[in-house]
């Protein structure tokens, strides 16, 4: 079987998956949508072993687009997605005075 190919918008980034994919999931939760600008998002989990960064891990890097923003819309998250962190989780917007 031929590995699944992929890059980032410029190409400097390059991946591989080897092996089949599970499913592809289909989200049309409002954080999908507005983190994608889209009507929906399209994602499928690829098991770790199966992914290989190909070229531009020194190009990878992370931005924060809402410092200090908490995990918000967990109501409506993904269900393979499990939250590890002790940051605050809200169903839905996040509370500004920091209020469940």
């Amino acid at each position: 079987m031929q590995p699944y190919t992929g890059s980032c918008l410029c190409g400097g980034i390059a991946f591989q998956v080897r092996g089949s994919l599970a499913p592809i999931q289909v989200c049309h939760c409002r954080q999908c949508r507005k983190a994608q600008g889209t009507p929906f998002a399209t994602n499928t989990p690829v098991e770790e072993a199966k992914f290989e960064l190909v070229s531009g891990r020194e190009l990878i890097t992370e931005y924060e687009s809402s410092p200090g923003k908490f995990h918000a819309y967990t109501g409506s998250k993904a269900n393979w997605w499990p939250i590890l962190d002790d940051l605050p989780c809200f169903e839905g917007v996040a509370d500004p005075a920091g209020k469940r």
